[in-house]
């Protein structure tokens, strides 16, 4: 009797562990898909980033443009006063100013061409990173559009699993079976029942009892291992 409810038993695990990897292989590919989500996104940050840059970039020359056109319209009003300067002195000081405004306008001059060069390199960076952007949303859509058509694979598998697995526990007895799904609440692995080998069992790989060996080769019972709680059987049951 209890070597019959083992074979059935054996068989359910198959079916049980089955479905676990399909279980766990649906949940892996949502994590997937969001890994590749979080990346894109990552991307697009990155690119928002750049375009704020370049933008406060061009406003900087913008403004330093703008102070360099006011000091070149001074430049022109210290020239026409210095055509009229009545004295030596008068004639100094606009001469004077004049100069400052040019030494002025030549430095931010200077600091436009520089600025106009970072803001090159800012632009081909931005257009390396629109790339990227582009590779990693193309990535992520051709893994969602993957990733759903094999969940729909899955979920078909599933319940074609748990439908056999369904129509097999009819078959077992409702002590084997209710021990059975007892120990499976408390296994992750899904390892319910294990096979005795040399004396140890298969499940947590310890030294049995020769008395525990003793009393599964009996077969009047079932037998748990002392360690790891796994329903033992050996290989000629």
């Amino acid at each position: 009797m209890v070597a019959e409810e083992i074979a059935h038993l054996q068989k359910l695990q198959e079916y049980d562990l089955k479905i676990l990897v399909l279980k766990n292989r649906l949940d892996a590919l949502p994590l997937g898909v969001a890994r590749l989500q979080g990346e894109a996104e990552e991307k697009k940050k990155e690119v928002e980033e750049k375009k704020k840059i370049i933008q406060n970039a061009e406003l900087a020359q913008r403004k330093l443009e703008l102070e360099l056109q006011e000091k070149e319209e001074q430049i022109k009003k210290f020239q026409l006063q210095l055509n009229e300067a009545k004295t030596n002195k008068e004639y100094t000081v606009f001469l004077h100013e004049i100069e400052e405004a040019k030494k002025e306008n030549s430095l931010k001059e200077s600091k436009i061409l520089e600025m106009m060069s970072e803001q090159d390199t800012l632009r081909r960076d931005e257009e390396k990173e629109q790339i990227l952007l582009k590779e990693a949303n193309e990535k992520f859509l051709e893994k969602k559009k993957e990733a759903a058509a094999e969940m729909e694979t899955l979920k078909s598998q599933l319940r074609e699993e748990e439908g056999r697995r369904k129509l097999l526990a009819v078959d077992i007895a409702e002590a084997a079976l209710s021990l059975y799904e007892r120990v499976r609440k408390t296994k992750k692995n899904g390892l319910v029942i294990a096979q005795i080998k040399d004396g140890t069992c298969s499940g947590c790989f310890m030294k049995l009892p020769s008395t525990v060996v003793e009393n599964v080769k009996k077969g009047k019972d079932f037998v748990l291992c002392e360690n790891c709680s796994t329903i033992l059987y050996l290989a000629e049951q």
